[in-house]
C-alpha cells in the first residue's frame, strides 16, 4: 500500500530484506580432495620450494580440507610463507600455522 504524496518505491525500500551472509559465499563449493591426497600435495608444495631449506621440518595434518602446520621456521616470514604455500594447494580452504620461531635453527 503506497501513502499520498510518498513515491512509490517508498513501501520496497522498507520492506527491503538485509542480505545474509549466504550471498557472499561462492556459489559452487570447492571441490572435495581426500586427506591423504591433499596431505601429499601441501607436502610436496613444501618440499619443491627452494626458498624453504631442506633442512626444516614442517609436518602437515589434515583434516577435511583444513591443513595444520606444525614444526620450526627460522623466523615469521618464513612461517608466514609457508602457510602461503599450503593455502595455494587446490582444495585447502583454510590453514592453521601453529610453526614455532626457531631464530638461528
Amino acid at each position: 500500500m503506497t501513502k499520498p504524496g510518498v513515491p512509490p518505491s517508498y513501501d520496497a525500500i522498507v520492506h527491503e530484506t538485509v542480505p545474509t551472509w549466504d550471498l557472499f559465499r561462492p556459489t559452487t563449493p570447492p571441490t572435495s580432495v581426500p586427506e591423504r591426497e591433499l596431505e601429499a600435495r601441501v607436502r610436496a608444495a613444501l618440499h619443491a620450494d627452494a626458498t624453504l631449506t631442506q633442512q626444516l621440518k614442517i609436518d602437515v595434518l589434515v583434516h577435511g580440507s583444513h591443513v595444520w602446520l606444525t614444526g620450526k621456521a627460522i623466523g615469521p616470514g618464513q612461517a608466514a610463507y609457508a602457510a602461503d604455500l599450503a593455502r595455494r594447494v587446490p582444495g585447502v580452504t583454510e590453514v592453521h600455522n601453529e610453526l614455532a620461531i626457531v631464530p638461528g635453527l
